[in-house]
């Protein structure tokens, strides 16, 4: 279940680019999992923020 949070998601394609050498195409599914994050974030809060109570 840890594998999936966001931030060691980011740490880990942090930690393989920059101390492995790896490239950025062969950590799709890391970089997919924050893509989905970001969305589901973004949604979540778009939905949520209001400028004035109801």
């Amino acid at each position: 279940m840890l594998s999936v949070v966001p931030i060691n998601q980011f740490v880990s394609v942090l930690r393989q680019v920059m101390l492995d050498g790896a490239s950025l195409p062969s950590l799709w599914l890391p970089l997919l999992t924050m893509a989905g994050w970001t969305a589901l974030f973004l949604t979540a809060a778009t939905l949520m923020f209001r400028w004035h109570k109801r």
